[in-house]
């Protein structure tokens, strides 16, 4: 099931989600500083509706009760809705559940399908922000080739069975 309909924005997001391109000093689960920073992008968006998903196999070492707090006033104050997946086995960090639940998301365990139906429906009836390219994106440009290419084959076939122009 699709995450979002909206192909743009999951490749404007490609380089945001490459572990290799975190900074050396994150250093593991940091998910109070992830949701800070994504705070400040979704906090300069003008339309569309504010969501988070979070997806996590560990518990984070940077939510005291209060960053906790501080995130959730911030979160709710610019109507930022926090859902967060937890892949590991056990239940989710009663912080993050908290934070999750007190912007109007959820936290749930990603072993339950049913939950995540749900997920995606309130994910689907939410009002989708328009994103501004970092980068070109690139449209290949290939029909006229094609069709060159595939008149020069014809050609060529026909040419095979000696229909041909011989000049002597």
């Amino acid at each position: 099931m699709p995450l979002t309909k909206d192909l743009d924005a999951i490749r404007l997001s490609a380089p945001f989600i490459d572990p290799t391109k975190m900074p050396p000093y994150f250093g593991g689960t940091q998910i109070g500083k992830a949701l800070d920073r994504v705070y400040r992008l979704l906090a300069n968006r003008e339309d569309g509706d504010r969501m988070i998903v979070l997806i996590s196999d560990g518990q984070s070492g940077d939510l005291d009760p209060a960053t906790t707090q501080e995130l959730i006033a911030k979160l709710t104050r610019e109507r930022v809705t926090v859902f967060y997946v937890h892949v590991a086995e056990g239940e989710p960090q009663p912080e993050v559940s908290m934070i999750a639940s007190s912007t109007g998301g959820e936290a749930f365990v990603a072993g339950d399908p049913a939950s995540l139906r749900g997920v995606f429906q309130r994910i689907d009836a939410m009002k989708p922000a328009k994103l501004k390219p970092a980068a070109p994106v690139s449209v290949d440009y290939f029909k006229p080739f094609a069709l060159a290419g595939m008149i020069a084959a014809a050609l060529q076939f026909i040419a095979l069975f000696g229909l041909r122009f011989v000049p002597w």
